[in-house]
Protein backbone atom coordinates (compact mmCIF):
# COMPACT_ATOMS: atom_id res chain seq x y z
CA UNK A 1 0.00 0.00 0.00
CA UNK A 2 1.07 3.36 -0.46
CA UNK A 3 2.86 5.84 2.22
CA UNK A 4 -0.09 7.91 2.88
CA UNK A 5 -2.69 5.70 2.65
CA UNK A 6 -4.63 5.75 6.00
CA UNK A 7 -4.72 1.79 6.47
CA UNK A 8 -1.03 2.40 6.38
CA UNK A 9 -0.11 5.27 8.30
CA UNK A 10 -2.33 3.26 10.96
CA UNK A 11 -1.04 -0.24 10.70
CA UNK A 12 2.48 1.51 11.11
CA UNK A 13 1.37 3.29 14.24
CA UNK A 14 1.39 6.82 12.23
CA UNK A 15 -0.45 9.74 12.88
CA UNK A 16 -2.93 10.81 10.45
CA UNK A 17 -5.40 13.64 10.07
CA UNK A 18 -8.56 14.35 11.18
CA UNK A 19 -9.43 14.84 7.38
CA UNK A 20 -7.94 11.48 6.91
CA UNK A 21 -9.49 9.90 10.06
CA UNK A 22 -13.16 10.09 8.40
CA UNK A 23 -12.03 9.22 5.14
CA UNK A 24 -10.45 6.12 6.58
CA UNK A 25 -13.80 5.22 8.11
CA UNK A 26 -15.16 5.78 4.26
CA UNK A 27 -12.79 3.81 2.64
CA UNK A 28 -11.40 1.09 5.12
CA UNK A 29 -13.57 -2.09 5.06
CA UNK A 30 -12.13 -2.74 8.25
CA UNK A 31 -13.97 -0.18 9.77
CA UNK A 32 -17.33 -1.05 8.48
CA UNK A 33 -19.99 -2.66 10.78
CA UNK A 34 -23.38 -2.24 8.55
CA UNK A 35 -24.59 -2.65 4.78
CA UNK A 36 -26.94 0.03 2.93
CA UNK A 37 -29.00 -2.10 0.15
CA UNK A 38 -29.97 0.55 -2.04
CA UNK A 39 -33.14 0.67 -4.55
CA UNK A 40 -31.30 -0.92 -7.55
CA UNK A 41 -29.15 -3.55 -5.26
CA UNK A 42 -26.24 -1.94 -4.70
CA UNK A 43 -24.56 -3.04 -1.61
CA UNK A 44 -22.43 -0.36 0.27
CA UNK A 45 -20.92 -1.02 3.46
CA UNK A 46 -20.89 1.90 6.27
CA UNK A 47 -19.84 2.64 9.59
CA UNK A 48 -22.63 3.20 11.92
CA UNK A 49 -20.93 5.61 14.33
CA UNK A 50 -19.28 7.75 11.82
CA UNK A 51 -22.33 8.01 9.99
CA UNK A 52 -24.16 8.44 13.43
CA UNK A 53 -22.07 11.45 14.03
CA UNK A 54 -22.23 13.22 11.31
CA UNK A 55 -25.74 12.94 10.87
CA UNK A 56 -28.91 13.02 13.03
CA UNK A 57 -30.84 10.72 10.40
CA UNK A 58 -28.57 8.13 10.87
CA UNK A 59 -27.83 8.96 15.01
CA UNK A 60 -31.73 8.20 15.38
CA UNK A 61 -31.52 5.02 12.58
CA UNK A 62 -28.64 3.57 14.73
CA UNK A 63 -28.23 5.24 18.37
CA UNK A 64 -31.55 3.93 19.57
CA UNK A 65 -33.94 1.23 19.63
CA UNK A 66 -35.29 1.13 15.99
CA UNK A 67 -34.44 -1.94 13.95
CA UNK A 68 -31.33 -0.85 11.85
CA UNK A 69 -29.37 -0.21 14.86
CA UNK A 70 -28.65 -3.43 15.04
CA UNK A 71 -29.89 -5.17 11.20
CA UNK A 72 -26.47 -6.04 9.34
CA UNK A 73 -27.92 -4.75 5.84
CA UNK A 74 -30.51 -1.76 6.13
CA UNK A 75 -32.62 -0.89 3.11
CA UNK A 76 -32.22 2.60 1.87
CA UNK A 77 -34.75 4.98 -0.76
CA UNK A 78 -32.37 5.90 -3.69
CA UNK A 79 -30.13 4.72 -6.00
CA UNK A 80 -26.48 3.39 -5.48
CA UNK A 81 -25.02 5.95 -6.88
CA UNK A 82 -26.89 8.83 -5.19
CA UNK A 83 -26.45 6.86 -1.97
CA UNK A 84 -22.42 6.68 -2.68
CA UNK A 85 -22.50 10.77 -3.09
CA UNK A 86 -24.29 11.09 0.10
CA UNK A 87 -21.79 8.84 2.11
CA UNK A 88 -19.12 10.30 0.54
CA UNK A 89 -20.09 14.29 1.97
CA UNK A 90 -20.72 12.38 5.03
CA UNK A 91 -17.02 11.31 5.70
CA UNK A 92 -15.60 14.02 3.11
CA UNK A 93 -18.22 16.70 2.98
CA UNK A 94 -17.10 16.78 -0.80
CA UNK A 95 -19.46 14.76 -3.68
CA UNK A 96 -17.71 13.38 -6.48
CA UNK A 97 -21.18 13.27 -8.41
CA UNK A 98 -21.11 17.21 -8.85
CA UNK A 99 -17.68 16.99 -10.73
CA UNK A 100 -18.79 13.84 -12.87
CA UNK A 101 -22.35 15.94 -13.39
CA UNK A 102 -21.25 19.38 -13.99
CA UNK A 103 -21.61 21.47 -16.78
CA UNK A 104 -19.01 23.65 -18.73
CA UNK A 105 -19.85 27.42 -16.84
CA UNK A 106 -18.17 29.69 -19.85
CA UNK A 107 -21.07 28.20 -22.45
CA UNK A 108 -23.55 30.44 -23.52
CA UNK A 109 -27.07 28.97 -23.14
CA UNK A 110 -27.25 26.25 -25.69
CA UNK A 111 -28.97 25.84 -29.13
CA UNK A 112 -31.45 22.35 -29.08
CA UNK A 113 -31.42 22.07 -33.06
CA UNK A 114 -34.47 19.43 -34.24
CA UNK A 115 -35.53 19.22 -30.42
CA UNK A 116 -32.55 17.00 -29.38
CA UNK A 117 -30.84 17.07 -26.37
CA UNK A 118 -27.82 14.73 -25.62
CA UNK A 119 -28.36 11.69 -23.32
CA UNK A 120 -25.65 12.85 -21.46
CA UNK A 121 -26.94 16.02 -20.14
CA UNK A 122 -30.44 14.87 -19.71
CA UNK A 123 -29.59 11.78 -17.23
CA UNK A 124 -26.85 14.18 -15.15
CA UNK A 125 -29.27 16.48 -14.87
CA UNK A 126 -32.11 13.92 -13.65
CA UNK A 127 -29.18 12.43 -11.40
CA UNK A 128 -28.48 15.56 -9.66
CA UNK A 129 -31.94 16.54 -8.91
CA UNK A 130 -32.36 12.92 -6.96
CA UNK A 131 -29.43 14.20 -5.80
CA UNK A 132 -31.25 16.68 -3.87
CA UNK A 133 -33.87 15.10 -3.09
CA UNK A 134 -31.77 12.72 -0.98
CA UNK A 135 -29.69 15.55 0.61
CA UNK A 136 -33.29 16.71 1.67
CA UNK A 137 -34.09 13.65 2.91
CA UNK A 138 -31.36 12.69 5.30
CA UNK A 139 -31.42 16.98 6.01
CA UNK A 140 -28.44 17.96 4.55
CA UNK A 141 -28.52 21.49 3.70
CA UNK A 142 -24.44 22.11 3.12
CA UNK A 143 -25.21 19.23 0.16
CA UNK A 144 -28.14 20.95 -0.86
CA UNK A 145 -26.57 24.06 -1.41
CA UNK A 146 -23.29 22.31 -3.38
CA UNK A 147 -25.71 20.61 -5.79
CA UNK A 148 -28.08 24.03 -6.42
CA UNK A 149 -24.95 25.55 -7.85
CA UNK A 150 -24.22 23.16 -10.15
CA UNK A 151 -27.97 22.36 -10.86
CA UNK A 152 -28.21 26.22 -11.22
CA UNK A 153 -25.22 26.41 -13.82
CA UNK A 154 -26.83 23.40 -15.96
CA UNK A 155 -30.10 25.71 -16.89
CA UNK A 156 -27.99 28.66 -17.87
CA UNK A 157 -25.82 26.65 -20.49
CA UNK A 158 -29.17 24.28 -21.20
CA UNK A 159 -32.33 26.15 -21.03
CA UNK A 160 -33.99 23.18 -22.18
CA UNK A 161 -33.52 21.11 -18.64
CA UNK A 162 -36.14 24.01 -17.53
CA UNK A 163 -39.25 21.96 -18.10
CA UNK A 164 -37.27 18.85 -15.97
CA UNK A 165 -36.93 21.15 -12.96
CA UNK A 166 -40.60 21.89 -12.44
CA UNK A 167 -42.14 18.57 -13.01
CA UNK A 168 -39.50 17.03 -10.30
CA UNK A 169 -40.85 17.45 -6.45
CA UNK A 170 -37.35 17.85 -5.27
CA UNK A 171 -36.14 20.85 -7.09
CA UNK A 172 -35.27 23.42 -4.20
CA UNK A 173 -37.24 27.14 -4.79
CA UNK A 174 -34.11 29.00 -5.81
CA UNK A 175 -33.98 26.64 -9.03
CA UNK A 176 -37.33 26.44 -10.06
CA UNK A 177 -37.30 29.99 -10.08
CA UNK A 178 -34.59 29.98 -12.27
CA UNK A 179 -36.29 27.53 -14.66
CA UNK A 180 -39.50 29.97 -14.60
CA UNK A 181 -37.38 32.56 -15.94
CA UNK A 182 -35.71 30.60 -18.69
CA UNK A 183 -39.39 29.46 -20.09
CA UNK A 184 -40.17 33.11 -19.95
CA UNK A 185 -36.73 34.53 -21.76
CA UNK A 186 -36.20 31.49 -24.35
CA UNK A 187 -39.61 29.77 -24.40
CA UNK A 188 -38.41 27.95 -28.11
CA UNK A 189 -35.25 26.92 -26.43
CA UNK A 190 -37.35 25.22 -23.38
CA UNK A 191 -39.52 23.44 -25.90
CA UNK A 192 -37.45 20.43 -26.63
CA UNK A 193 -38.79 16.80 -27.98
CA UNK A 194 -36.56 14.86 -26.02
CA UNK A 195 -37.69 16.68 -22.93
CA UNK A 196 -41.14 16.35 -23.43
CA UNK A 197 -41.53 12.97 -24.46
CA UNK A 198 -40.39 11.89 -20.51
CA UNK A 199 -43.65 13.86 -19.17
CA UNK A 200 -46.59 11.89 -18.18
CA UNK A 201 -49.92 12.88 -17.22
CA UNK A 202 -49.31 13.91 -14.05
CA UNK A 203 -46.56 16.00 -14.77
CA UNK A 204 -48.36 17.96 -17.55
CA UNK A 205 -50.81 18.08 -14.68
CA UNK A 206 -48.15 20.19 -13.01
CA UNK A 207 -47.36 22.44 -15.35
CA UNK A 208 -50.47 23.34 -16.88
CA UNK A 209 -52.60 23.70 -13.78
CA UNK A 210 -49.91 24.08 -10.89
CA UNK A 211 -47.65 26.14 -12.71
CA UNK A 212 -49.38 28.12 -15.11
CA UNK A 213 -49.17 31.70 -14.01
CA UNK A 214 -45.57 31.29 -13.20
CA UNK A 215 -44.81 30.01 -16.21
CA UNK A 216 -46.00 32.93 -18.18
CA UNK A 217 -45.74 31.69 -21.81
CA UNK A 218 -48.17 33.05 -24.75
CA UNK A 219 -51.00 30.74 -25.65
CA UNK A 220 -48.99 29.41 -28.52
CA UNK A 221 -46.18 28.20 -26.93
CA UNK A 222 -49.00 26.05 -24.43
CA UNK A 223 -49.85 25.00 -27.77
CA UNK A 224 -46.58 23.69 -28.89
CA UNK A 225 -46.00 22.00 -25.51
CA UNK A 226 -48.72 20.24 -25.49
CA UNK A 227 -48.52 18.66 -29.05
CA UNK A 228 -44.55 18.43 -27.99
CA UNK A 229 -46.00 15.69 -25.79
CA UNK A 230 -48.75 14.38 -27.74
CA UNK A 231 -46.74 13.29 -30.87
CA UNK A 232 -43.76 11.95 -28.31
CA UNK A 233 -46.20 10.24 -25.58
CA UNK A 234 -46.63 6.27 -24.98
CA UNK A 235 -49.05 7.01 -22.91
CA UNK A 236 -52.76 5.49 -23.56
CA UNK A 237 -55.03 7.87 -25.07
CA UNK A 238 -52.29 10.06 -25.16
CA UNK A 239 -53.81 12.02 -28.03
CA UNK A 240 -57.31 12.24 -26.69
CA UNK A 241 -55.71 13.75 -23.72
CA UNK A 242 -53.64 16.27 -25.51
CA UNK A 243 -56.96 17.41 -26.97
CA UNK A 244 -58.30 17.93 -23.75
CA UNK A 245 -55.34 20.11 -22.53
CA UNK A 246 -55.75 22.09 -25.59
CA UNK A 247 -59.72 23.17 -24.95
CA UNK A 248 -58.66 23.85 -21.84
CA UNK A 249 -55.36 25.54 -21.48
CA UNK A 250 -54.79 27.10 -25.21
CA UNK A 251 -57.16 30.20 -25.52
CA UNK A 252 -56.96 29.82 -29.35
CA UNK A 253 -58.77 33.84 -29.79
CA UNK A 254 -54.41 35.25 -29.01
CA UNK A 255 -52.82 32.62 -31.48
CA UNK A 256 -52.04 34.43 -34.56
CA UNK A 257 -53.59 33.75 -37.64
CA UNK A 258 -50.85 32.11 -39.76
CA UNK A 259 -50.06 30.59 -36.60
CA UNK A 260 -53.31 29.22 -36.52
CA UNK A 261 -53.64 28.33 -40.23
CA UNK A 262 -50.75 26.34 -40.05
CA UNK A 263 -48.98 24.99 -36.74
CA UNK A 264 -52.75 24.52 -35.82
CA UNK A 265 -54.89 23.47 -37.90
CA UNK A 266 -52.25 20.50 -39.02
CA UNK A 267 -52.01 19.45 -35.32
CA UNK A 268 -54.78 17.40 -35.15
CA UNK A 269 -55.99 18.32 -31.86
CA UNK A 270 -58.32 20.99 -32.40
CA UNK A 271 -61.80 20.84 -34.44
CA UNK A 272 -63.07 23.13 -37.81
CA UNK A 273 -65.43 24.82 -35.04
CA UNK A 274 -62.54 26.07 -32.77
CA UNK A 275 -60.44 27.11 -35.47
CA UNK A 276 -63.34 29.54 -36.81
CA UNK A 277 -64.48 30.82 -33.63
CA UNK A 278 -60.59 31.93 -32.69
CA UNK A 279 -60.73 33.26 -36.59
CA UNK A 280 -63.87 35.43 -36.39
CA UNK A 281 -62.89 36.59 -33.14
CA UNK A 282 -59.41 37.91 -34.74
CA UNK A 283 -61.43 39.45 -37.67
CA UNK A 284 -63.59 40.89 -35.44
CA UNK A 285 -60.62 42.40 -33.04
CA UNK A 286 -58.79 43.88 -35.95
CA UNK A 287 -61.64 45.77 -37.68
CA UNK A 288 -62.42 47.28 -34.52
CA UNK A 289 -59.30 48.59 -33.64
CA UNK A 290 -57.33 48.30 -36.89
CA UNK A 291 -60.29 49.53 -39.07
CA UNK A 292 -59.93 46.37 -41.06
CA UNK A 293 -62.81 45.65 -42.70
CA UNK A 294 -64.20 42.31 -43.65
CA UNK A 295 -67.17 40.70 -45.58
CA UNK A 296 -69.87 40.01 -42.67
CA UNK A 297 -70.31 36.73 -41.69
CA UNK A 298 -74.63 35.46 -42.92
CA UNK A 299 -76.23 35.62 -39.14
CA UNK A 300 -79.48 33.80 -39.01
CA UNK A 301 -83.19 36.10 -38.65
CA UNK A 302 -84.39 33.79 -35.86
CA UNK A 303 -86.81 30.87 -36.60
CA UNK A 304 -86.96 29.80 -39.66
CA UNK A 305 -89.92 28.24 -39.72
CA UNK A 306 -93.68 29.52 -41.46
CA UNK A 307 -96.02 31.10 -38.19
CA UNK A 308 -99.39 28.90 -39.85
CA UNK A 309 -98.18 25.51 -39.69
CA UNK A 310 -94.27 26.11 -37.26
CA UNK A 311 -92.78 23.72 -39.46
CA UNK A 312 -90.43 24.60 -42.54
CA UNK A 313 -92.80 23.88 -44.92
CA UNK A 314 -96.21 25.95 -45.78
CA UNK A 315 -99.24 24.19 -47.16
CA UNK A 316 -102.62 25.27 -48.67
CA UNK A 317 -104.88 23.92 -46.92
CA UNK A 318 -108.32 24.90 -48.29
CA UNK A 319 -109.53 26.52 -51.83
CA UNK A 320 -108.33 29.68 -52.76
CA UNK A 321 -105.55 32.06 -52.07
CA UNK A 322 -104.00 31.48 -48.75
CA UNK A 323 -101.03 33.42 -47.80
CA UNK A 324 -98.35 32.47 -44.86
CA UNK A 325 -95.58 34.50 -43.58
CA UNK A 326 -92.35 33.30 -41.91
CA UNK A 327 -92.15 33.73 -38.05
CA UNK A 328 -89.67 36.50 -37.59
CA UNK A 329 -89.17 40.16 -36.69
CA UNK A 330 -90.05 42.41 -39.16
CA UNK A 331 -87.37 43.26 -41.32
CA UNK A 332 -86.75 47.41 -41.47
CA UNK A 333 -83.22 47.87 -42.31
CA UNK A 334 -79.77 45.71 -43.37
CA UNK A 335 -79.90 43.16 -46.40
CA UNK A 336 -81.63 40.10 -46.08
CA UNK A 337 -81.80 36.66 -48.29
CA UNK A 338 -84.13 33.69 -48.16
CA UNK A 339 -84.41 30.55 -50.45
CA UNK A 340 -87.83 28.52 -50.70
CA UNK A 341 -88.74 25.84 -52.83
CA UNK A 342 -91.55 24.72 -54.54
CA UNK A 343 -92.67 21.32 -53.03
CA UNK A 344 -95.89 21.21 -55.34
CA UNK A 345 -97.02 23.28 -57.62
CA UNK A 346 -100.15 22.16 -59.63
CA UNK A 347 -100.58 25.24 -61.16
CA UNK A 348 -98.03 28.38 -62.16
CA UNK A 349 -100.81 31.18 -61.90
CA UNK A 350 -101.52 29.87 -58.60
CA UNK A 351 -98.45 30.70 -56.64
CA UNK A 352 -96.74 34.05 -55.62
CA UNK A 353 -93.62 34.95 -53.24
CA UNK A 354 -92.82 37.82 -51.96
CA UNK A 355 -92.94 40.11 -48.29
CA UNK A 356 -95.95 41.35 -46.45
CA UNK A 357 -96.06 44.88 -44.65
CA UNK A 358 -96.63 45.25 -40.80
CA UNK A 359 -97.22 48.86 -39.91
CA UNK A 360 -96.37 47.71 -36.19
CA UNK A 361 -95.73 43.72 -35.27
CA UNK A 362 -97.01 40.72 -36.92
CA UNK A 363 -100.11 40.54 -34.79
CA UNK A 364 -101.10 43.51 -36.98
CA UNK A 365 -100.82 42.49 -39.80
CA UNK A 366 -103.48 42.22 -42.33
CA UNK A 367 -104.46 41.77 -45.98
CA UNK A 368 -104.38 45.14 -46.92
CA UNK A 369 -100.54 45.07 -46.45
CA UNK A 370 -98.68 42.90 -48.65
CA UNK A 371 -96.42 42.69 -51.46
CA UNK A 372 -96.73 39.54 -53.47
CA UNK A 373 -95.40 37.85 -56.52
CA UNK A 374 -98.02 36.82 -59.16
CA UNK A 375 -97.86 35.46 -62.81
CA UNK A 376 -98.85 38.50 -65.30
CA UNK A 377 -98.37 38.59 -69.08
CA UNK A 378 -95.78 35.93 -68.88
CA UNK A 379 -93.46 37.42 -66.20
CA UNK A 380 -93.51 37.80 -62.51
CA UNK A 381 -94.45 41.09 -61.04
CA UNK A 382 -95.25 42.47 -57.38
CA UNK A 383 -98.60 44.20 -56.27
CA UNK A 384 -100.26 44.88 -53.09
CA UNK A 385 -103.49 42.92 -51.86
CA UNK A 386 -106.17 45.17 -51.35
CA UNK A 387 -105.03 48.48 -52.87
CA UNK A 388 -103.20 49.61 -55.74
CA UNK A 389 -99.51 50.88 -56.24
CA UNK A 390 -99.26 53.18 -58.37
CA UNK A 391 -95.66 54.54 -57.59
CA UNK A 392 -93.87 53.12 -60.10
CA UNK A 393 -92.88 49.65 -57.75
CA UNK A 394 -94.33 47.15 -59.91
CA UNK A 395 -93.24 46.31 -63.25
CA UNK A 396 -91.94 42.87 -64.48
CA UNK A 397 -89.20 41.46 -64.07
CA UNK A 398 -88.20 37.78 -64.54
CA UNK A 399 -89.53 35.61 -67.73
CA UNK A 400 -88.55 32.61 -65.59
CA UNK A 401 -91.29 30.93 -63.91
CA UNK A 402 -91.99 28.94 -60.47
CA UNK A 403 -92.03 25.09 -61.26
CA UNK A 404 -92.15 22.53 -59.19
CA UNK A 405 -88.78 21.28 -57.73
CA UNK A 406 -87.77 25.49 -58.59
CA UNK A 407 -85.53 26.93 -55.85
CA UNK A 408 -86.80 30.70 -55.13
CA UNK A 409 -84.05 33.29 -54.07
CA UNK A 410 -85.44 36.56 -52.50
CA UNK A 411 -83.19 39.32 -51.41
CA UNK A 412 -84.77 42.02 -49.70
CA UNK A 413 -82.29 45.43 -49.60
CA UNK A 414 -83.39 47.61 -47.04
CA UNK A 415 -79.80 49.44 -46.11
CA UNK A 416 -79.94 53.13 -45.77
CA UNK A 417 -78.34 55.33 -49.06
CA UNK A 418 -79.05 52.14 -51.40
CA UNK A 419 -80.11 53.87 -54.86
CA UNK A 420 -83.72 52.42 -54.86
CA UNK A 421 -84.62 53.26 -51.81
CA UNK A 422 -85.17 49.33 -50.66
CA UNK A 423 -85.48 46.99 -53.19
CA UNK A 424 -86.60 43.13 -53.56
CA UNK A 425 -84.88 40.77 -56.38
CA UNK A 426 -85.74 37.55 -57.45
CA UNK A 427 -83.62 34.56 -59.26
CA UNK A 428 -84.87 31.35 -60.14
CA UNK A 429 -83.10 28.03 -59.73
CA UNK A 430 -79.67 29.75 -59.48
CA UNK A 431 -79.81 31.91 -62.57
CA UNK A 432 -79.95 35.78 -63.14
CA UNK A 433 -81.33 37.86 -60.48
CA UNK A 434 -84.13 40.72 -61.10
CA UNK A 435 -85.03 43.70 -59.30
CA UNK A 436 -88.79 43.31 -59.12
CA UNK A 437 -89.93 45.93 -56.41
CA UNK A 438 -88.13 49.64 -55.35
CA UNK A 439 -88.87 52.53 -53.41
CA UNK A 440 -89.90 49.95 -50.17
CA UNK A 441 -88.54 51.77 -47.81
CA UNK A 442 -91.28 54.93 -48.38
CA UNK A 443 -93.35 52.17 -46.80
CA UNK A 444 -91.75 51.87 -43.44
CA UNK A 445 -93.23 53.44 -40.78
CA UNK A 446 -92.02 53.90 -36.72
CA UNK A 447 -92.07 50.07 -36.08
CA UNK A 448 -93.24 48.57 -39.41
CA UNK A 449 -91.11 46.55 -41.28
CA UNK A 450 -90.98 43.36 -44.27
CA UNK A 451 -91.67 39.94 -43.22
CA UNK A 452 -91.62 36.68 -46.11
CA UNK A 453 -94.20 35.53 -47.56
CA UNK A 454 -95.96 33.45 -50.01
CA UNK A 455 -99.59 33.41 -51.31
CA UNK A 456 -100.86 29.61 -52.68
CA UNK A 457 -104.16 29.28 -54.94
CA UNK A 458 -104.53 25.76 -54.73
CA UNK A 459 -105.08 23.40 -52.40
CA UNK A 460 -102.38 21.34 -51.33
CA UNK A 461 -99.61 23.10 -53.18
CA UNK A 462 -96.91 23.47 -50.61
CA UNK A 463 -93.93 25.69 -50.45
CA UNK A 464 -90.67 24.76 -48.02
CA UNK A 465 -88.12 27.30 -46.33
CA UNK A 466 -84.86 26.29 -47.15
CA UNK A 467 -82.75 28.95 -45.45
CA UNK A 468 -82.91 32.56 -44.06
CA UNK A 469 -80.03 34.68 -43.31
CA UNK A 470 -78.84 38.73 -43.17
CA UNK A 471 -75.94 39.55 -45.21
Amino acid sequence: MAANDPATSTASGGEISFEETLSTFWRDEAFHDVTLRSTDGILISANRCALAARNGFFRKMFLTQFKEAKAPTVEVGFPGVIMNAVLEYLYTNKAGILLDCAADETSEPSETPSGVLSDDTLRNFQLLLTATEAAAYYDLPGLCGQISECLSIHLRVCPALSIVTLVATSAPEKIKQIAFTNIQDYPEKCLVGSVISGLRQSDMKILLEDSKEDLGLHDFHVFQLIQLWDSTTGEKDGHARAKELVAKHVDLKKVSPNRLSSSVAASGLVNKEQLFDAFKHQALLAEKEHGVRFEPEPEPNLRCIWISSQSKEFISKQAGWNTGHLDCKPMVSGKHQWKLKVNKSTSQDHLALGVVYTAQSIETLNSGNMYVGYKSGGGWSYAGNGYSLNEGIVHRCCQDLFRQDSVVTLTLDLTPGNPKNGSLSISVDHGPTYEDVSNLRARLVSGGGFIPAASIGQHGDSVEILSMKKL
